[in-house]
Parts: C-alpha cells; sequence; structure tokens
C-alpha cells in the first residue's frame, strides 16, 4: 500500500524535447543503461510535426541532464567532424591543405616523457593492440597508427562510460581519435576495440580447467583385466559349435549313425550351459551367435542320424 502511494506521488519531470527521433532514442538508451527510468513521448505540435519529451523522476533530474548533456556534445562532435572532412570533388591542391592541417591536428598528440613513468599492462588482445597505464598520467592505447593516441586519466572514467553505449563510442571516437577511428574502421576491429575497452573493468573469469587424476598402475592393469573380462567368449559356446561340426561332418561322411547322434546330442546338451552363462553374465560373456549356430547344426545332425540308425534297423 505504501509503495503504490509513493509510487503515485513520483514527478517526472521533462529533461530534454527534440524533434529528431534518433536523438530522443540515443539519449533514451544511454538513461536506461545508467539505470534510470525514463520515459519518451511524442508530442503533435500545431504545424502537424511531431516532438519527442524525455521524463525522469524529479529525483534523478541532475543526473539525468548530466548523461544528456553528454549525448549532445557527443553528437556535436560527430557532426563538426564530418564538417571538417574534405568533400572529394575538391581540386588537389586544396584538398592537400585540409589534409595537412587534419594531419597536424591529428598528430596533436601530448609529447610525454613515458620513460620516467613505471608502466602497467591493463589488457591485451592479439591482433589488436594494448592498453598500457602509466600512474598519474593517463592510458595509452597502443594500437593503431603511431604515435598512439593517451587518455588523461580524469577523463577514462568517461571514456569506458561510453564503451558502454556503442554509437555513442563511436562518436566519441570519430570526433577525439581519428586515425584510431579510421584504422579500426578500415582493419574492421571495432567491435573487438570495444569489447578491449569494456574487459579494463569488467572481468570476465578463465574456463575453470578440470583437473584429471592420475591412474596408478594398478587401476590400469585392473582396467585391461576388466576389459578382457567383459568382452570374453563363452567356453561352452565354443564347445557346442565345435560337437556340431563334428557330428555334421559325420552325417556327410556316413559315419556309424550312432557317431553323428551322440555328437550332436552332446551339442545340445551343451548349448543350455553356454546360453545360461551368457545370460546371466549381464553382456560380459559373448557367444550366442555361435551357441545358436551350433545347436541348429546339431538338431540337424541329430535328425539325420535317428533317420538312418531307424532306416538301418528296420531294413
Amino acid at each position: 500500500m505504501n509503495r503504490n502511494i509513493k509510487r503515485s506521488g513520483d514527478n517526472w519531470i521533462t529533461i530534454h524535447s527534440t524533434s529528431d527521433e534518433w536523438k530522443a532514442r540515443l539519449i533514451q538508451s544511454a538513461l536506461l543503461n545508467e539505470k534510470i527510468s525514463c520515459r519518451m513521448r511524442p508530442t503533435r505540435r500545431p504545424d502537424g510535426s511531431f516532438h519527442w519529451v524525455i521524463m525522469v523522476l524529479s529525483e534523478k533530474q541532475l543526473d539525468a541532464m548530466e548523461i544528456t548533456s553528454r549525448v549532445e556534445w557527443a553528437i556535436a562532435a560527430d557532426i563538426d567532424a564530418q564538417k571538417n572532412e574534405p568533400p572529394p570533388n575538391v581540386p588537389n591542391d586544396e584538398q592537400k591543405k585540409d589534409t595537412e592541417v587534419n594531419r597536424e591536428e591529428e598528430e596533436n598528440v601530448p609529447r610525454i616523457n613515458l620513460e620516467a613513468v613505471q608502466q602497467k599492462l591493463v589488457t591485451s588482445r592479439e591482433g589488436l593492440g594494448e592498453i598500457i597505464h602509466y600512474p598519474g598520467v593517463g592510458y595509452e592505447l597502443r594500437m593503431g597508427p603511431r604515435p598512439y593516441y593517451i587518455v588523461n586519466e580524469e577523463r577514462w572514467e568517461e571514456f569506458i562510460d561510453f564503451s558502454a553505449q556503442r554509437q555513442e563510442f563511436s562518436i566519441l571516437l570519430r570526433g577525439e581519435y581519428k586515425r584510431l577511428f579510421r584504422w579500426l574502421k578500415a582493419e574492421k576491429l571495432m567491435p573487438e576495440f570495444i569489447r578491449l575497452t569494456e574487459s579494463t573493468y569488467r572481468e570476465v573469469p578463465p574456463p575453470k580447467l578440470k583437473k584429471r587424476k592420475k591412474r596408478t598402475e594398478k587401476e590400469i592393469n585392473r582396467t585391461s583385466e576388466t576389459v578382457e573380462t567383459e568382452y570374453r567368449t563363452s567356453y561352452f559356446a565354443i564347445i557346442c559349435l565345435c560337437l556340431a561340426l563334428l557330428s555334421a561332418i559325420s552325417v556327410i561322411f556316413k559315419l556309424p549313425w550312432y557317431t553323428g547322434f551322440i555328437l550332436a546330442l552332446l551339442a545340445v546338451g551343451v548349448g543350455f550351459p553356454a546360453k545360461y552363462q551368457i545370460d546371466s553374465s549381464e553382456g560380459k560373456v559373448g557367444g550366442m551367435r555361435w551357441t545358436i549356430i551350433g545347436t541348429i547344426i546339431a538338431c540337424i545332425a541329430l535328425a539325420i542320424s535317428l533317420i538312418r540308425g531307424f532306416t538301418g534297423f528296420m531294413g
């Protein structure tokens, strides 16, 4: 109940109004990334055009206005950078002059004696580069064309805040770090650079490797013995098949009928313990196929031997 009363008493204050929907959504995205509740509503003006209004709670007004001004500054810097780019149809002499001016501006990197400062590797990525921290000086973006850019320590927090909002970060790089921006675009490394910057404040623990236990010689021997036991063939199945083949041979070569009869009878008799051994081993003993084949051959030889014996007795 108290929560509802408090919620109904919240005051929503307009902090920005613009006719550019893209700009309004960019500000809204920046506010939401900072976990500031906001509302974006379209309003129709008398001339029929739409205007986008950004509203936040009164208690978050100052923080929201600061973020809004930062977004506006980034957009203005991007527009200014686009205006300063030399047009493609400019005559060669003027284009060279503009290029030289831009080059002088881009090469205007602070010259600091970094050899006297102890450096610390913050993060690195193969194929991209490194970010080096010089305490009391700033962070060197050691990638792309030389000389490398150095972000002052007082601006580093702002720099990494922009990295959480990719569109704003791209605008910032294009406005203040032109050579690096062009190199990242040409090499298609912008996503990698953003992830590299994010890794300076967001730790991603490496996957834990499972420790493999070293097996002792006894365990290895025990395993090999188990494998041999699991896949051995039943001796009864082998005896059953051998007796069945002998009974078949005796029938083929027309030995006395009782020879084939006895051998076949023994083969059938051995087949029963073979089947019992295989069934009770839970897959550790094989030979069921041999047992079945031997039993079939023995039954045929047994029947032929009985017919021969009965025929001889009647004759």
